[in-house]
Order: C-alpha cells, then sequence, then structure tokens
C-alpha cells in the first residue's frame, strides 16, 4: 500500500540488482535515504529525492527505474489533455472531502430489531451517516450512549476508511415477575405417574407414585378448612412419568433438482443507502426456476462503501432417484435421531426402544420411550 503522500506527490519505483543489493543500501545509508527493499529488490522513493538517489548510483549500481506514478505521474503523462487533468483534480478532491465524512455505521454484536434502536440512539449522540470524522468526538458519543441508551451495556467506535465499525454488549433487563392476581389450580396436562410433586403456594391432592389423569388437579388452589381455609393462586412443580413415542418415515423415491443455467435478471447499485437501477429484464420467468440474490460490498480507494445487488434466474430440471434398502434405512435413522433430540430437549429418559418396517413408499422407524417431565399447566377460576 502506497502512502497517500507519495501517491499525491508522486513516486517512483527501483528495481536493484540481487548482486548490488547490498552496496545499494550502505549508499542509501551513508547519504541519509531510507529505503524498504521487498523480496524482489525493490524499493519506493519520492519523486522529489530521485535525482539524489540517480546521481548517488550513477556507475555503481546496476538498476532499472520506472516512469513517475501517482497524481503527479498521471499529471505529466498528460499533461496539456484538459478533461483528464480536471477529471484527476476532481477524483482527488473527492477522495479528499469524502474521506472525512462517516459514509455508513455498522453495528456488531447485537440482533437486527435491536440495531435499528441502537442507530437511533447514536444518530442522538453525535454519530450518523454525513458527520465529520475531524469533527467527531469518539470518546464524547460513548459517554453519552453509556448515559441515555436503553439497550447498550457498553460500545467500542473504531474507523475503517469512511466506516464507523460500532460493537456493543446488549444491556440487560431485569424485571421482576408480577405476582399473579385471582386464584388458580395447578393440573395435569396428561396421563402420568407422580415422580416429584414441589409446592409453592396451594395444597397438594396427589402424593409420589399415584396415577393420574389428564386435566387433575395436582396442587389446589382451594386451602382446606382445617388448614385454615380460603382460596390462592396455586405455584409448583410436578415432574410426571409415562409412555411416548416418536415416528418417522422416509420415502423411496425422492427428487433432485439440478440448476442448468443462470440468468442475471437484475443489477441494482446501492450508493450512500440509496438503490440505483442499473439493469432489469422484464418478462415473466419459467415455472422451473429459482430466483437467486446476492450483495457483494465492494471499495472505492478504500473509502466510499458501496454494494451491489445481483438477482438471477436459475433454470433448473428435476430428477427423481430410487434409494436402495440399506440407503433408505440409513435416512430413516437419522431422521429418527434428529426428532429424538428435539423431543428429549425437556425430558429425562427412563426408557427407549426403537423398530422399524418396511412400507410401501419407504421406511417406517418408531422409538417407543418412557420419559420424565414437567407435567403441569395453570388452571384460573373464579370465587363468586
Amino acid at each position: 500500500m502506497v502512502r497517500p503522500d507519495l501517491f499525491l506527490f508522486g513516486y517512483v519505483v527501483i528495481s536493484v540488482a540481487e548482486e548490488d543489493k547490498a552496496l545499494a543500501s550502505d549508499i542509501l545509508l551513508g547519504h541519509g535515504v531510507g529505503a524498504a527493499f521487498d523480496k524482489k529488490g525493490r524499493f519506493i522513493i519520492p519523486y522529489r529525492f530521485y535525482e539524489c538517489v540517480r546521481a548517488l548510483f550513477d556507475s555503481k549500481v546496476r538498476y532499472t527505474a520506472s516512469e513517475v506514478r501517482g497524481l503527479y505521474g498521471l499529471a505529466i503523462r498528460y499533461k496539456g489533455r484538459i478533461g483528464i487533468m480536471i477529471g484527476i483534480i476532481f477524483s482527488t478532491l473527492l477522495f479528499v472531502i469524502s474521506s472525512d465524512f462517516v459514509w455508513d455505521v455498522r453495528i456488531e454484536g447485537t440482533d437486527s430489531e435491536k440495531a435499528e434502536e441502537i442507530y437511533r440512539e447514536l444518530s442522538e449522540s453525535g454519530l450518523s451517516v454525513g458527520k465529520r470524522w475531524s469533527r467527531l468526538d469518539k470518546n464524547q458519543v460513548e459517554i453519552n450512549m453509556l448515559r441515555n441508551s436503553d439497550y447498550v451495556a457498553w460500545l467500542n467506535i473504531n474507523r475503517r476508511g469512511t466506516v464507523a465499525y460500532v460493537k456493543v454488549g446488549d444491556k440487560k433487563m431485569y424485571e421482576e415477575d408480577e405476582e399473579p392476581e385471582g386464584y388458580a389450580n395447578v393440573v395435569a396436562v396428561r396421563d402420568c405417574v407422580i415422580e416429584e410433586i414441589m409446592v409453592e403456594s396451594g395444597y397438594p391432592m396427589v402424593k409420589k407414585g399415584e396415577s393420574v389423569k389428564a386435566g387433575e388437579v395436582l396442587i389446589s388452589g382451594v386451602i382446606p378448612t382445617e388448614l385454615g381455609g380460603g382460596f390462592c393462586y396455586a405455584k409448583g412443580s410436578v415432574r410426571g412419568r409415562y409412555t411416548d413415542k416418536v415416528e418417522v418415515e422416509a420415502e423411496r423415491n425422492f427428487t433432485v433438482k439440478t440448476h442448468t443455467d443462470c440468468t442475471l435478471i437484475k443489477y441494482i447499485v446501492n450508493f450512500f443507502g440509496k438503490d440505483i437501477n442499473i439493469f432489469k429484464r422484464y418478462g415473466q420467468p419459467s415455472e422451473c426456476c429459482d430466483i437467486i440474490e446476492k450483495t457483494e460490498y465492494v471499495t472505492v480507494w478504500k473509502s466510499l462503501p458501496i454494494s451491489i445487488r445481483k438477482t438471477y434466474s436459475s433454470s433448473y430440471e428435476t430428477k427423481t432417484t430410487e434409494l436402495s434398502d440399506a440407503e433408505l434405512v440409513s435416512l430413516a435413522s437419522e431422521r429418527l435421531r434428529e426428532e429424538l433430540l428435539l423431543f428429549l430437549a425437556d425430558k429425562e429418559v427412563k426408557r427407549m426402544v426403537s423398530s422399524g418396517e418396511f412400507t410401501e413408499i419407504g421406511y417406517r422407524m418408531v422409538c417407543d420411550t418412557v420419559v420424565s417431565s414437567e407435567v403441569t399447566k395453570i388452571q384460573e377460576f373464579e370465587v363468586e
């Protein structure tokens, strides 16, 4: 990467013969000229030092020198061509001016919904698209955000080119659970055998080892007369043991989709948050096609963010494939494993037995289980 000052005022690339690199380094160091050689024996010097280096190397070091590069080099090559010179000057001014503005604010470390609110808060705190970097106090923006934000616990603002990257940590909101009003019972959601019961409020109606039916009251919100009577909002945890099964089926014949060609139907450039429609192909796509959208992020001069959104129409063909018995069993087994992972996520397994059989359309697998889990739900009631 060439330094901005070299790019602006011109530079020359000098290539030194391998056997003369040591001599060239000694000559340059002896006359106070700094140079960093790359692996190919090349180094860059400002154009204003070129005549001095050429005089030092004359008849002592074998070397080759490039033409003057950078904007100054362009000015020399296109001297007399007014249009090109105006374009160079305009491009240089645009680069210098635009590099001092915030062209995009990208928020990292949170979800998209919160990012919109955080962007609004950043704007109110002093950071938004269009602000000038030279007048932006990042420390003050961070202080304002930490003081006023409803979503951010900490943040860090970094600049890359003209883009502000804001890394945030979400603020954890702790709210006390509101005490429910009214009266309620805790009832069973399914037939089961009670394994454990813990009561927070209310009166237990069952004991460990008892069998209950779905809808039966497990913890009552009606307090017995001998315990003082009255009503309450019953709360507690009850775990029960019950049987259940998970069943899957894999079909022997399935359809494979193969894409044959891809046609560009829309080309949009997004610049500074605005969409510019460059190309659009009209007409209805065929029935056997998928619409694919790709977004690419590019930069101009490493500073101006631009995104290109391309939309393609991809035609496809379908082909029916038949699985062998071994492939069919393997597919069914994989599906059963995935279903069991979801089914058992909140349960404790007591026993499992799996079985399978071929059917007219494929292969079916069934896993009979005995599990233990929470078996309660709240059932509110009124007292007149």
